[in-house]
Formats: C-alpha cells, structure tokens, sequence
C-alpha cells in the first residue's frame, strides 16, 4: 500500500535502492503518478547483498524529481487469503533456534525459548518437518508482537481467525496460541486442547467465554483446527447476534456458538503472543507437534475459512469433511461426485498462491501406506527434486474404506510380474485437476506379483490397465514397490497381487517335531496337551484322539481311554474335522474345541478356553460367534471371523481364556476374555470377550503375513510373520530391547536376537509371568522374560528383559544346540505351575528345563536347569522297552500343563511323565499317581501325525530278476547237508543264507550275563562281532564298538534296520 514521492535536487544520478528480503519476485515500480498500472516501470530487484547480517534485494535505478515509487511482488498467503497478521511454517521456518520465522507481511518472528528444534520431515508428517517437545521451559514468546499496534494494551473490537494444523500424540491439556498482556497466560485470545482432547477457543476479556468443540482432536495423527471469533456489527464484526458468534473448524467439520452476553465484544489484548505453552485456562504445553499456525484480526468468510483448511490439509495428508478449495475457490476434490470415496483424502498439488508445493503425499490417517509423488519421490518434500510443472494443478484422491490388502479374486496371468489371484477390497478414485500427468505410485514393498489396476468404472476385470510395480525405492526406511502412470480425472484404481498360503495341504503335514524346516508351514499341533487331558491326530485314519479330564460328550465325565471324536461319540459334531485345540486353569478345569468343514464346536467347563456367554452347557455343542466391529457383533453360523471360512484356517491355538487364529493367508484373530490380548486396542468387556478381534499394530493398521500364534493363559500372545519378524501384546510383554515389562494392547514389534531367523516361537508361564522362546533356524534356543524358575535356561534364576541363549551347563559359552523342536508349556494356567519347555535335538535327544511340578519334566526337584533325557532311567541300567532309556532317540514331545509326553523312535506306545489322574496317561484308571519317569509299558498304542514309528522288522527281497545269484550257505535239518541230488543250498536263488527245518528253529548261542560279560566265555576269547543271546537281561547282544573302536562292549541289538 505504502507509495513514495521523490524530491531530487541538482540530478542525483543512479542510486541503489535496497529492501530486505521477504518478498517473493520482488520489483522497484516507478511511476509519473500515483496511479500504479502495468504500464509502469517494474526493475527487478534480483540482486542479494548482507548488510549488518540483513539481506537485502537490490536494484540500481535514476529516481527523477517528482517520481512516484513503490515495491511489488508475488503475495503468497495462506489459502490466497491475503493479509494473515502472523504466519509461521514448519517448511519455512528460517533460523527456528533463534526465532521461528512469520512468512507474514509483518515479518515479526517469533522467538524461541528454550531451545525447540524443527524434527526431520516424515511419513507421519507427510514428508514435512514439525517443531515438538514442548515443555513449560521450551516454547515461542513474543512480548512486543506487532499485531497490537497499540501496544500491551486492548486493541478493541477486533476480530480473530486463528487456524493451525497440529498433531496430538497424548490426551491432555495444552496451550496452541494465544496473545495476552500478561507474559505467560495467552489467553485474550488463546487456542488449546482440551484435558479431553478437545479444541477450544477461550478469551478472558470481555466477556469471558470458552467454547470446546464437541468432537476431539485426533490422536496420533494431523488435524486442521480453526477458531473464528466474531463480534456483532456495533463491535466491528459482521454477526448479526447480540454479543457476536464463534465458528470453531476441525478438520472440516463446523461448529458455531453464540447465546454470549449482551456485553460481550472480542478483541485481542496485549502484546505477549505465545506458541507452544502458556498458564490460563488450559494451561500447560502443547502435549504433541505444531506444524503450522495462521492467524488473522479479522472475520475470515466461510469460503476463506474452507480455502485455508483446504491449504492445511493438502499440505499435511489430512482428510477434510467438506470440499477442497484451490485459491481461485476450484473445487478440486468435491465430496458429492466422489460420493463413495471421501476417505484417506489427499494428494499433491502445485498453488503458487498459497506457496503450496505438494510433490508426494500420503493419507496420515492410521494404517494407510499409499503415496503418489511426482516422480522425484524421496525421503521428504523439499529433496523431491522434480515438482509439478503447471500453477493450480492439483491431483487428489480418496478410497472406499475397505480393506487395503488382497481380498476379492482376480486372476491375472498375462503380466509380465507374473500371476495376480486377488485385488484389493479398497478402490481409491481420482480427481485430476488441470491435467497432471506421468506421476509416481508408491505401496510398501511385502505383496507378491504387485500391480497397479486402472479402470475407468469401479468394476475391475482382466480387461483394465495392469501396470506391474516392479521399480524399487526405499524412502524414510520404508521399501516401496513403484509404477509410473498416469491417473485420469474420475478414474478409479486399485492394486492386485498373488495371495500367500501358509497352509499345508493334505490330511497330516510332516513339518512337525523332528522333521521342521519351512517356519511357515511347520505343524505345532498334532498333539495338544492341556492339564490332565491331551488331543491327538491319528496319522493313518486322521481322526482325532482324545483322553482325560472333562474330555467325554457331557463335558464332565473323565475319558481314560484314548477315544474317537465322532458323531458316534460326540453327536452334535457335523463335518470334517481339520483343526483341533484345548485349554486349561489346572485339575478339572478344561474347555476344547473342536474346528470342522462346518464350523466351530466346544465342550468342557464353560468361560475356560472361551467365555461363558458363548456356550449353554458344558455339553459338545456347534458355537456361533460374531467379529467386532462387523455388523454390530452379530453371530456367525460357522463361529469364525468375519470373512474366514473353516479351510481358511492355518492355525489354532488355545490357552486358558483366549483362543487366537490364523490364516493361510496370514490374518491373525484373536478371541480372548482379557482386553489386553484382544490386540485391536477395544476395551475389554463381556460383550467383547464374546467376539472375534482382528490383530492390529495400531488403531487401523492390520498385523499381516502372520503365520503362528502362540501365548500363554490369559495374559499373553506372540506372532510370527512369514518374513521372520515377531510381535508381541497383551499384560506382562517385553520387547527383548532392553525395556521393562509392560502391557500392549496392539500387537508391537519385538528386538530379534542379533543375526537370528526365527524357525519357532513360543512362550509360558502363569497368570503372572511370562518367558518367551525363539527357535533358531541356526538351531540355537534363545529365551527373554521371567528366570525365576529357571524358564530361561540359564543356568540363573534373574528375569531377562533382553534375549540369552539357552545353555546346556553352566560354563560360559556352552551352549545347547542343534535344536529342531520346542514344546513350552503353553496351554494351561494353574496360577501356582510356574512356566518349563521340552526340545528335541536333530539326534534325538530330549531336554527340559523350569517348573517340574510333580515331576512333569520328569526330573527331581522343583524346578530344573536345562537337563539332558529327563525322565530316562540311568545309562548304567540294562535296555527296558517300558522306559526311556539313554540311548533311545525321542521323535516327538508334547508339553502339557503337569505333563509331558514323548514320542521314541521304533515304539508304538508313547512315554508319559508327570502326574497321572482322571484317564490323563490313557490308561484306562483314574488313579492318581505320579510318573517320575517315562512310562511306556502301560499307555496305549497311538499313531501320532508327523511323528511316524516304524514296524520292528527288516527285509530286503531277494534277486529273483536279471542276473540271479545262488545262495551259497545253508543250515538245514533235513539230512540235505552233503548230497547233490538238488543242488542245495544252490538252488535257493538270491539269498545269503538259507536255513531249513520242518520242526526245528534256529536257535543262537544262550548265555547268562554278570557285570556285563557272557558268563562262561573268557575275554580273551570276545571277538568282535560276535553274537549271543543274553538270558538274563532278554536281548540279543553283539560284542562291538560304540565309539569307532575306542571301547568294546557287549550292547542289545536294539535299533531295527536294512543296513548296505
């Protein structure tokens, strides 16, 4: 506005002219009048030059006598709104450790106090940097702020409008802004968040008043709030109401107050503006992150209240309830053609007008992974190098609200980044504004055969655009999958890949026990054994085995034979049955569940595995149960989460009060009676114990690739995904990185131990412990959490908030390994059995270590240190088949919740250790005992899937084809020895030897054993290799070498096989 009149005396030639520099394409502007027009003299003022730390644009021009001058530039202002009286931007910030710079006209920077930095720019803050860590000692102050002519004093009748964009990462009270008199309380006027979250515009004078709106902020994530004050006409504003109105924004949602005293006027009072923290009303920091703040002394209209928001929310990913408005007031995302589509709005955008250069962008909203960029995209906005190429082009987009992953099917083979089987469940739709073209597409690299599919209707077939996503970039520690294209206005698109499946197929998966490899597919449950009662797959029939405690129909009465789960026994079950799981709290207190082609079914002591409200008795009996969130809770036939049907199921697992799911295609669910293990963030409550909880990492985030779930009791679960990274949440977690424990109510990323590839997770404990396993596929143990009972297997008794490595002594750097199998106590919690494991070796070996309660790992003691075959009866003794003994090779174990069970190679029964009550050894008694050793001679026969035993007996078929050999030696009894006539043993074709005999059989050499010798043959005389038969310990034994001839002996002949 300012103009200036020259008076030159005596024709003073060229001069300078000098202004500091602020001012965007800056011109000196020269004129025979006062009128300035296009037709007068613009110099531009391009040349920098630093006086006294001040830089200065300059020009050399002759100023003639009489001549008008004024200065003239690009005016940028927040929306094109012209005239903010305070303006600071965190992209724009200046020197913000002196002063954060005011990109208003008045060019009155703010302060700093205490030292606030600007953090580097991000995908949280779609790629720009912010100021936070506000403290009452770290915040901006002004106290001589230009927006108060008069001073620190009234400025009356003025009217405010004060927008900002702000991201609150707590729930509590804090100054934004505010101007006062007084130095500290910033509060004639001052905008906050509420204690409740809340924006609030609050003036003290005069009249009071205070207006919250009735929404709160969102947590966590970026906001657009707006605070308009208007006084009445009489007071200088435009309102039509007695003591004038406010009209409070957020995130484009408005909300408008009046009803104040007929008194009432606004104003702003005093000189003192502060940013971050004041005292009055709300006083306290800003509890989160400050990003930009505008403010104008006067009634901005609704259309300049929208374009600001708009600005805001383009620049920062924030999803605005109204339409977006460039600066020429273009509708550049309308609400109403998009009807649909109007969630996760966002987009990039070029706006001279409102300095707005948005070249990648990206919905700030939880869980959303989607950016476009120009195709300069990089690791913040300013280093993305190439920007838009035309003023008031603008690109945005918003989705459907459903799901962001592969869901709906969609074969594809005709691309060239191979074979697409399903598409996303989300569509986003596009709005391109004055024709952007080639941009830059961006998702989260972990989706195989990535595509990118445009269509121009919201039906997608094999007919649309598939543009493969095969470019590659990594930005702000993210891997993306890339694809250049173009979006059209009104086009819709979507993204399509190869689903996983984590799921075996066929009746019994090997990948189990001794046989792991693939952690993706490997099979813990075969057998799952809960307090006192076990379930069992038969590996030739497939059925499923059950025994023990509350296992019959009636969900009360003791099974103490193993038993089939059949109509027959159970009539309510229907269908195939492929899943199976149980959990226990201790004696007598046990629920299962039973997964078939028909759905879920339960019996047991009810409120157990799965809360009381779900079943009506403790009979067997099909269960239907809804998911949280989907149409209200309402029940599922099939007793699955929404969208999961019984052959989805790749997992499942049950504990006392929780039973947790997962997919083959890597979903996780979790159906729990304590809130904390729900994973989603819900508050626990009966009505949501009854429901099915999709895991989450944050409120909209999804814990994907999932593909096992293991935990303990009610208090916590564990994941691992099929690209090795494990998760952890529920009450008593650790992340393995050096933090305490702690509860997490969304499933959060665990520290792997250092060059460890997990092959198995598990964890154990009570209700007020937990210890947490990892398998290596190096095949080393590494455990982390409660040591109190020597879970960790240590050799110490010191709790672990960070990963040790399991030993097999106490000697440093002894460790046990060549590990292929963990069983950790998982499905019980007896409140008093603290947590144990057992492991197999790839030889064969069992150990065990942690809580032994009656002898459950069969050891001695109440708890024990990681200790070589438990449960065997010692190496010195002769070889009994009814027991484990040193030299048996174990195949398979199970850890129940007061036993364990084994598996030995070449026996058809199973050892059981432990106590035994109620049916729980199979036995057929209901006697209570205690097993402190493996007991294989009175439990049953059983054929347990993925543990195979094979037959006691060995041949080879003779050559009977070809060339056929004779055989050359023969025994016989048939007075055959000696003659010719037949040409035995000759004429037995393709043997070694023949023996023969109508009443006879061939009978070895019978001798009595003491101290380990044949009693009656000299040692002189033992020769290797040679073979009698032992009469007093019922074994054929060989004289020979178990150490490559070091020692000889005498040893059973024990281990069945077909050697060369």
């Amino acid at each position: 506005e300012s103009i200036w009149k020259v008076q030159n005396t005596n024709s003073v030639g060229t001069v300078t002219v000098a202004w500091p520099k602020s001012v965007k394409n800056l011109y000196l502007v020269q004129s025979a009048d006062a009128v300035f027009d296009g037709t007068d003299t613009f110099s531009p003022m391009a040349t920098e030059i630093t006086v006294g730390g001040v830089v200065y644009n300059t020009v050399n021009v002759i100023l003639t006598d009489g001549q008008f001058f004024t200065f003239a530039g690009f005016v940028q202002a927040p929306g094109g709104v012209v005239g903010p009286d305070f303006w600071v931007r965190s992209d724009d910030a200046g020197t913000i450790a002196t002063a954060w710079k005011d990109n208003s006209p008045n060019a009155d920077n703010i302060p700093n106090v205490g030292g606030i930095t600007l953090s580097t720019a991000d995908r949280n803050h779609n790629f720009h940097p912010y100021t936070t860590g506000y403290t009452s000692a770290k915040y901006f102050h002004n106290n001589a702020s230009v927006m108060n002519p008069l001073g620190n004093v009234e400025l009356p009748n003025t009217n405010t409008s004060i927008f900002s964009a702000v991201r609150p990462t707590s729930i509590a009270g804090g100054r934004i802004i505010g101007i006062d008199n007084d130095p500290a309380n910033a509060a004639e006027p001052g905008v906050s968040i509420t204690t409740a979250g809340r924006p609030r515009q609050y003036e003290y004078w005069q009249d009071t008043t205070s207006s919250d709106f009735s929404t709160p902020f969102n947590n966590g994530i970026s906001n657009v709030y707006s605070a308009i004050a208007n006084n009445n006409i009489a007071n200088g504003g435009t309102s039509t109401i007695t003591g004038g109105e406010k009209r409070l924004g957020l995130n484009g949602s408005y909300e408008s107050f009046s009803g104040f005293a007929a008194t009432n006027k606004f104003q702003i009072y005093g000189t003192n503006l502060r940013l971050g923290y004041a005292t009055w009303d709300v006083s306290g920091p800003f509890p989160g992150d400050i990003m930009e703040v505008a403010w104008y002394n006067r009634t901005l209209t609704a259309n300049e209240q929208s374009r600001v928001n708009s600005y805001l929310a383009v620049k920062n990913g924030v999803t605005l309830n109204e339409n977006y408005l460039s600066t020429n007031s273009n509708v550049v995302w309308d609400r109403t053609i998009n009807t649909g589509y109007n969630n996760n709005i966002f987009g990039i955008a070029k706006d001279e007008f409102t300095a707005l250069s948005q070249k990648q962008s990206g919905s700030v909203n939880n869980g959303q992974k989607l950016v476009l960029s120009t195709t300069g995209f990089a690791d913040n906005n300013v280093a993305n190098s190439t920007s838009l190429v035309n003023d008031m082009q603008y690109l945005m987009t918003g989705d459907n609200g459903l799901k962001q992953g592969l869901a709906i099917p969609l074969s594809y083979t005709a691309g060239s980044n191979g074979a697409v089987s399903h598409r996303f469940e989300a569509i986003w739709k596009t709005q391109n504004t004055n024709g952007i073209g080639n941009i830059t597409v961006a998702w989260p690299a972990g989706i195989e055969n990535l595509y990118l599919i445009q269509s121009i209707n919201e039906t997608f077939d094999t007919g649309d655009v598939f543009t493969p996503m095969t470019g590659t970039i990594t930005v702000n520690g993210t891997d993306y999958n890339t694809a250049t294209v173009t979006l059209g206005d009104g086009e819709y698109f979507t993204f399509g890949g190869l689903l996983p499946n984590y799921c075996f197929t066929g009746d019994c998966n090997p990948n189990t026990f001794s046989n792991t490899s693939n952690p993706n597919t490997i099979e813990y449950d075969n057998i799952v054994g809960t307090f006192h009662s076990t379930m069992m797959r038969n590996a030739s029939t497939g059925a499923l085995m059950v025994w023990g405690e509350r296992m019959a129909n009636n969900g009360t009465t003791n099974v103490l034979t193993p038993t089939e789960v059949s109509s027959t026994n159970y009539p309510a079950l229907t269908g195939d049955i492929l899943k199976f799981t149980g959990g226990s709290s201790g004696a007598l207190q046990v629920q299962s569940v039973v997964l078939t082609t028909d759905g879920l079914f339960a019996w047991g002591i009810e409120g157990t595995l799965i809360s009381d409200g779900i079943t009506n008795s403790t009979t067997f009996q099909k269960v239907s149960i809804g998911t949280y969130g989907v149409n209200g809770g309402a029940l599922k036939a099939d007793g699955l989460p929404d969208g999961v049907s019984p052959g989805d199921v790749k997992m499942l697992f049950g504990t006392s009060t929780t039973v947790a799911l997962t997919t083959c295609s890597g979903e996780a669910w979790v159906l729990g009676q304590n809130g904390n293990v729900y994973g989603d963030g819900v508050l626990s409550s009966s009505t949501n114990h009854q429901l099915w909880h999709r895991v989450h990492i944050d409120a909209a985030t999804t814990l994907d690739n999932v593909v096992a779930i293991r935990g303990n009791s009610s208090r916590t679960l564990m994941a691992l995904t099929a690209t090795g990274g494990i998760y952890t949440w529920g009450t008593s977690t650790r992340l393995g990185d050096g933090s305490g424990q702690a509860t997490r109510t969304f499933a959060t990323p665990m520290t792997l131990p250092a060059g460890v590839t997990p092959k198995m997770i598990g964890t154990t404990g009570n209700n007020s412990s937990t210890t947490y396993y990892i398998l290596g596929i190096n095949g080393n143990v590494y455990s982390m959490g409660e040591g109190s009972g020597q879970e960790l297997g240590n050799f110490s008794v010191v709790d672990s908030n960070v990963w040790v490595q399991v030993q097999k002594s106490a000697s440093a750097g002894d460790y046990l390994t060549n590990i292929v199998w963990i069983s950790p106590k998982e499905h019980d919690d007896d409140g008093t059995v603290d947590g144990c494991i057992n492991v197999l070796t790839a030889d064969g070996r069992l150990w065990a270590w942690g809580e032994n309660s009656n002898s459950m790992l069969g050891a001695t003691g109440s708890t024990i240190a990681p200790t070589e075959m438990p449960g065997s009866i010692p190496a010195t003794n002769p070889y009994d088949i009814g027991k484990l003994n040193w030299t048996d090779k174990v195949i398979a174990v199970e850890t129940g919740g007061h036993t364990s069970m084994i598996v030995k190679e070449n026996s058809q029964k199973y050892g059981y250790v432990g106590h035994r009550v109620n049916g729980s050894m199979g036995d057929g008694t209901s006697v209570s005992a205690v097993e402190n050793q493996y007991n294989f001679t009175n439990t049953p026969e059983i054929d347990l899937c993925g543990a195979p035993v094979l037959q006691g007996y060995c041949y080879k078929p003779g050559i009977l084809a070809g060339t056929v050999l004779d055989t050359k030696m023969g025994i016989t009894a048939l007075n055959r020895a000696g003659t010719n006539s037949d040409n035995w043993p000759m004429v037995r074709k393709g043997g070694w030897l023949a023996l023969e005999s109508k009443t006879k059989a061939f009978v070895p050499n019978r001798v009595a054993f003491s101290a380990g010798n044949p009693v009656g043959i000299a040692p002189a005389n033992f020769v290797e290799g040679m073979m009698v038969y032992d009469t007093t310990n019922k074994c054929m034994k060989m004289y020979t070498s178990t150490d490559n001839g070091t020692t000889f002996g005498w040893y059973c002949i024990s281990t069945q096989t077909c050697p060369d």
